[in-house]
């Protein structure tokens, strides 16, 4: 007699319906959330007749049922996991999905097809973009098409690469990262400026032009100046100065020498960071902010003026670049826009482009900083500047539980055959003992 929420069902001695009661059993469970029972009453015969004392191999029929039960529970609980670490695989590719500019749904198939190498990896968020770039890279990764903003990795790349490769282009990389700059977009930025010599534009340099400084080609403007900036080495928000003359740290305050090396580019990427935090990671107002300084908040107020919105909201759309027909207008027209400007053309009006250009995409379009204000990871394509936000400590968590689920589906799956074999032996025991 089976007894489920006080209900009695008695049992028949036949093979087929003992079969059915595993099945039976383990849905009246479910629907009901009752427990399972099993009654002997020396009442009923059949029942009484299916556990015969005689026998030395005594069989447990009610155990085995209850074993049976639990393997059945125990394939629903793989399979439920099964569901859920795809469904991460789809929630990180749709993550990654907007700089990318890939279909998320084949995306997501790529992960879940590589989920054992991305689990055992020390750095998955790394390995998820190397693995979309390569798919994207061998044709087996469809990406949705997007115009060209911006020429990338068009100039003459092989300063910057061979520069990369020497002592002083690995001092660069280590402070690009310290303040979640990407390190090629640095390099490519400072190719621009200075070329990347840092010693002959400095006064008595023959680079020298009589008011910037160094290999980020600092203004003389600016000395005397302080800014915060986050140092991701430290894990500190720095108050930093800038000075022509010496060097100091006192706790979180920060001198930085022009003249140094290390320092000038520490003030080159602190100043990229806080022009990322002002134009919230639009690349492009970030990068053309950096060349024209205060004069390009004018070029994006005309233009956001003109199209009746905000400035926030020009800026949130990478997309509408009508901005640089201001900044050429600025470039040719100085007196339109800075009253006491006293040369004939202001900055460079194809600053975006000159500096993409020497961005190396050798090893990918996708650019990589970090934005300490909000904890996120963003992810921005070189080619039409589009980009991914990702929280940082979400994408870690995502990242864990799917490694978590992913063990308990493969111990399963490692047993899997024992298992079956198991379940197996189970039901030709009830059908022996039923006979």
């Amino acid at each position: 007699m089976v007894k489920i929420q006080g209900k009695r069902y008695r049992l028949k001695r036949s093979i087929k319906r003992n079969f059915k009661i595993a099945i039976v059993t383990l849905a009246l469970i479910i629907q009901q959330g009752g427990s399972l029972h099993i009654n002997h009453d020396h009442r009923y015969n059949e029942v009484q007749g299916l556990v015969k004392p005689q026998y030395s191999d005594v069989i447990d029929l009610p155990e085995l049922e209850n074993k049976i039960a639990r393997k059945s529970l125990s394939d629903m609980q793989y399979e439920t996991n099964v569901t859920v670490r795809e469904k991460l695989c789809q929630q990180l590719a749709d993550s990654f999905a907007g700089a990318y500019g890939i279909d998320a749904e084949a995306g997501a198939k790529i992960l879940l097809d590589n989920v054992d190498n991305i689990c055992r990896s020390d750095n998955a968020s790394k390995d998820i973009r190397e693995l979309f770039e390569q798919n994207i890279a061998n044709g087996n990764l469809p990406v949705q098409k997007a115009n060209n903003i911006f020429s990338s990795g068009e100039r003459n790349l092989s300063r910057v690469k061979e520069f990369k490769k020497s002592e002083r282009g690995q001092i660069a990389v280590e402070v690009a990262n310290e303040y979640g700059i990407d390190p090629n977009y640095f390099l490519a930025k400072m190719c621009q400026e200075s070329g990347l010599d840092h010693t002959n534009h400095l006064p008595g340099g023959s680079s020298y032009n009589g008011s910037a400084y160094g290999i980020c080609q600092v203004e003389h403007t600016r000395f005397g100046s302080e800014y915060k900036a986050y140092n991701f080495n430290k894990n500190v928000w720095e108050d930093i100065k800038i000075s022509n003359s010496s060097s100091n740290r006192d706790g979180n305050k920060v001198t930085l020498n022009v003249n140094n090396f290390r320092d000038n580019l520490k003030i080159g990427a602190s100043t990229l960071q806080t022009k990322l935090h002002k134009y919230d990671y639009n690349l492009g107002c970030a990068t053309q902010a950096y060349n024209y300084g205060g004069a390009f908040d004018l070029c994006l107020e005309k233009c956001a003026n003109k199209k009746g919105i905000s400035v926030d909201s020009l800026v949130s759309n990478v997309n509408d670049t009508s901005y640089l027909s201001y900044v050429k207008d600025l470039h040719s027209n100085p007196s339109k826009y800075i009253s006491n400007w006293s040369y004939s053309t202001y900055g460079d009006d194809d600053y975006i482009s000159h500096v993409l250009g020497y961005l190396d995409v050798s090893d990918g379009s996708i650019l990589t900083f970090k934005d300490p204000r909000k904890n996120e990871t963003v992810f921005i394509n070189a080619y039409n500047l589009k980009a991914s936000k990702i929280n940082s400590s979400k994408l870690d968590e995502q990242i864990d539980k799917l490694q978590s689920l992913n063990i308990k589906i493969n111990v399963y799956e490692d047993q899997k055959e024992k298992v079956e074999k198991e379940k197996t032996d189970l039901f030709n025991k009830v059908k022996k003992y039923n006979k």
